[in-house]
């Protein structure tokens, strides 16, 4: 049912990871129900024939961005952590603890309280202090103010630290709009994170390029101040419309992660007879996606171009800097050689397949 599928501008304009992790909730709800209706059986062998189901970067996407969020689809494919490095993940996203490096983080991650709550739950009330910080595992939180809506809070989303540094009270009220699930960080639990989060540490170049990074999954399960030496070498580069950033054929030597913007992966044929080679579109790439592992892997020149549809911007990484960080996780080169292997699989395909 995909190509009836109604799709928000809201959820479509969200990065990458974060319309995965709206899904993975969907999907949630979606699987609980029928399980409910027709037992746990049926309901993991019908998403099991979906999951088969799907072309490979339709299942390579689910698998990074959509199935980590999702625990018992962990048994589809091994490219998930535990439950811990889940939520290790939602902190590394938020722009509050952007600073931490990974042991406040695993402090932060071990001071976490479940909390799951009803529908019309009052979280905050306007006028009172906060206690600590809220993080939406599952669920959707209301921010009024006057009675009037200001805000809806979803997965990865936080509330409560904004009104923590100088303990000023609340000047909105937070509620569960749904049954959900929150991670609750106490107070005197934040105090270090949030005093080595300066104000402007979230707003700086490298900031952004370090937290680019940790959206891409490849990437995400990397120590924090590996990513940071990465996004200390990664330099941002700009491309008008239509322009060539790979060529077929022609080494570039660069591990390309797209910031902003789309480009295509266009795949010129083998000639048949004197007609010209025939370019066909073998992938389109947005936001958070990364291209230029083939070259990386294989040791050989691209076996593909990749061409701007939109303004783009991108950081360029040098194959080297990419390597040198391989050889020393196991796990990130299997993660990219497993997307790489699969990306291959697809352009080799047929233009019919």
């Amino acid at each position: 049912d995909r190509e009836r599928a109604r799709i928000s501008p809201l959820v479509g304009a969200l990065p990458l990871d974060m319309q995965g992790a709206r899904y993975a909730e969907v999907l949630r709800y979606t699987v609980a129900s029928v399980e409910a209706i027709a037992g746990a059986t049926f309901a993991r062998r019908a998403i099991q024939a979906a999951y088969d189901a799907l072309p490979w970067p339709e299942r390579e996407t689910a698998s990074r961005y959509c199935f980590p969020d999702t625990p018992w689809a962990r048994e589809l494919s091994h490219a998930f952590g535990d439950v811990r490095e889940a939520r290790l993940r939602l902190l590394r996203q938020l722009d509050l603890f952007l600073a931490c490096d990974d042991d406040e983080l695993a402090a932060l991650a071990h001071a976490i309280e479940e909390q799951h709550v009803p529908a019309g739950a009052a979280l905050l009330q306007n006028g009172t202090h906060a206690p600590g910080i809220w993080l939406i595992e599952a669920g959707e939180v209301a921010a009024t103010r006057n009675r009037q809506l200001v805000d809806e809070l979803h997965r990865g989303d936080a509330f409560g630290a904004e009104f923590l540094p100088d303990g000023t009270p609340s000047d909105m009220t937070f509620r569960a709009n749904i049954s959900s699930d929150l991670l609750f960080i106490p107070a005197e639990a934040c105090g270090p994170a949030l005093h080595t989060g300066a104000p402007g540490s979230a707003r700086s170049e490298a900031a952004v390029r370090l937290k680019l990074l940790e959206r891409v999954p490849m990437f995400a399960e990397l120590p924090r101040n590996t990513l940071r030496g990465l996004a200390n070498i990664a330099r941002q580069q700009q491309f008008a419309p239509r322009s060539v950033i790979v060529r077929q054929g022609a080494p570039s030597g660069v591990f390309y992660i797209i910031r902003q913007g789309q480009a295509a992966v266009l795949v010129r044929d083998n000639p048949a007879g004197e007609a010209p080679a025939p370019v066909r579109k073998g992938a389109q790439l947005g936001a958070e996606e990364f291209f230029g592992e083939l070259e990386l892997l294989r040791g050989t020149p691209p076996v593909a171009s990749v061409v701007t549809l939109t303004p783009l911007v991108a950081l360029a990484l040098p194959h080297a800097a990419v390597q040198a960080l391989l050889s020393g996780d196991t796990r990130a080169a299997k993660d990219l050689e497993q997307i790489g292997t699969g990306r291959l699989i697809a352009l080799r395909a047929t233009p019919d397949a």
